[in-house]
This record gives C-alpha cells, structure tokens and sequence, in this order.
C-alpha cells in the first residue's frame, strides 16, 4: 500500500519515514526492502513479540474479525473508545474513526518476520532514531530496546534520560556519515513520546536528515 502511495505520487526518495506503534511493523520492513527509504523514526515502536496490549492476540483477531462484520460493525465501533480506554489509551473524539485500522494494523502484523527485518536494515546500515519511554502503558520498553539491537544498535549510541539527568552514549558526535543511529530513553512520557518530548525528538530528527543529506551529497 505505501508503495502503490508513494508511486502514484511520484514520490522516488524518502528522508525520514516516520513510524509510532503499530505503524512501526511497516517501518521495519520498509527500512529492510525499500532503498528509496534513506533513514527511519520509531516511536515507541511494537516489536517482533506481542507486547501486553495486545495480549491475549485471539481477542484482537476476534476484535477484528467483527468489525469487519457489517452486522456487528456499527455496534462494535460504538464501544471502541471503551476498549481502547480498558488498553490505557486516551482516546479524543476526532481520531475514533481510524480505530477500526489501528485494530487491523495490529491484526495483519507478521510478528515472525520483524527480526528478520531489522537485522536487514541492520546490514544494510540503515540511519535510525528510536524513541521509547520505560512508562508507556501499551508497549513494554525493553521489546523496543530488543528490535533496537536487532537494528545494530550499540550502547554507546543510546541516551538515557531519568528525571533531570542525561547519560549520553560515548559515541555522541563520533558517527560516521553513512549511519546515523540512536535510541532515546526517556524515563516518563507514555505512549505519546513524540508530544512529551517534541524538542529532543525533532533535535534528532534534524541531526538525521543532516546525516542522510552529506552522504548523498
């Protein structure tokens, strides 16, 4: 689908693509198959096991199969908020119309193949930043550290944040201009880790596209 997207719009290079959640599962595979992909954002990205909000994995597969029920589907719909608050999401009124995909990006995930993925991108030397909160209610921290070295991370490459101290990795202005890579570690921020931290974020995103612009220059 992003491809038939991104040919229809005759879009040939993409800088950063930037993934949260759920939408991550495609990141990985597009940082492994799509050259046309230069470098990628993960916020608070889902990983190759299924982190607790979507455990047990058969109510979501049930969840998805009745809402593509045209039976059941209006009343379903009606009582997603609730679900998605049951799962610690704070739900406003304007996004309740792209829940019924959340539940099906969740649904279609092919866990099995996601570390295949990132190790590709791995080899491949794909620039990265990943953004991941130790109190995000919906995914567990560490699955996200998990896919970050399964993507070649090392530990001098990751910035710890808790409280008022940072802990920058001893790697910090020593990256060589074909890969760029970098983990976030932020203490609190929640599943919403690109609006509690927004400055840091986009800090490293323009650090990123500055990598990605030299060494195709």
């Amino acid at each position: 689908m992003l491809t038939t997207i991104l040919d229809a719009l005759a879009i040939t290079r993409v800088d950063v693509l930037m993934g949260h959640s759920a939408g991550t599962w495609l990141s990985y595979k597009a940082a492994s198959d799509l050259h046309l992909v230069k470098s990628s954002v993960f916020l608070n990205p889902l990983a190759k096991r299924q982190h607790r909000s979507l455990r047990p994995f058969v109510a979501i597969k049930m969840l998805a199969a009745i809402l593509r029920n045209s039976y059941l589907h209006s009343a379903v719909y009606k009582c997603l908020p609730f679900i998605y608050k049951i799962f610690g999401f704070v739900v406003h009124e304007e996004v309740f119309a792209s829940l019924p995909i959340a539940v099906e990006s969740a649904r279609y995930a092919d866990f099995n193949k996601m570390q295949a993925y990132a190790e590709s991108a791995a080899c491949k030397k794909h620039p990265f930043v990943m953004a991941i909160t130790r109190n995000d209610k919906i995914a567990e921290w560490n699955f996200s550290m998990e896919m970050a070295h399964h993507m070649g991370i090392e530990e001098g490459e990751i910035t710890e944040y808790r409280g008022d101290s940072v802990t920058i990795g001893d790697s910090v202005g020593k990256y060589d201009n074909s890969c760029y890579r970098r983990v976030l570690l932020f203490e609190r921020g929640g599943h919403l880790v690109h609006k509690a931290h927004e400055t840091e974020i986009i800090k490293q995103i323009l650090l990123l596209l500055k990598v990605v612009c030299n060494h195709d220059s």
